[in-house]
């Protein structure tokens, strides 16, 4: 039996202080284990990087990047570089992960290897409330041809494998 695959979530962060804790610990609460978070700080002038700081010293699956802002398409690259994972996750510093988001898209790879990369819907907190999110009308068209036009998936759902995807 061959052992779950490691999975990295890249987490940028600038000026994301009221938020990234939540995300943080969403993260760290998941219900699949072998996970690597692999923060960007990139250049925060609030208190961002003190929240990730007392999170790496709680939790040995954080590292952190730290340097000037240099945007956040630098700080996926850097992130990426250091990523030790076969799956690569999404994560942005206001966002909050369900418990199961990662055990469910690595069950999705394991039942298909020659997956690329997955996504989901995402669920919108508005005023106290949950809001489900909604398949928009236009995917139930041809998904390898919308593809060619716009991003799919919302890009704090996406997983990508990078067995199939280099």
């Amino acid at each position: 039996m061959t052992a779950a695959p490691l999975i990295s979530v890249l987490l940028p962060v600038y000026n994301a202080e009221p938020y990234v804790a939540g995300a943080m610990q969403s993260i760290l609460r998941q219900d699949y284990g072998r996970l690597e978070i692999i923060a960007i700080d990139d250049g925060s002038t609030d208190r961002s990087l003190e929240t990730l700081e007392r999170c790496r010293r709680d939790d040995s699956r954080v590292s952190i990047i730290s340097r000037e802002n240099r945007g956040l398409v630098a700080s996926l690259n850097e992130g990426l570089a250091v990523a030790r994972g076969e799956l690569v996750a999404r994560m942005d510093a206001d966002d909050f992960a369900y418990p199961w988001r990662l055990s469910r898209q690595a069950a999705l790879f394991a039942a298909r290897p020659e997956l690329g990369f997955c996504g989901a819907l995402v669920d919108t907190l508005l005023h106290g409330r949950i809001a489900r999110g909604r398949l928009d009308p236009v995917f139930r068209l041809d998904l390898p041809v919308l593809a060619k036009f716009f991003t799919i998936f919302l890009h704090p759902t996406v997983v990508y494998n990078r067995k199939v995807i280099s």
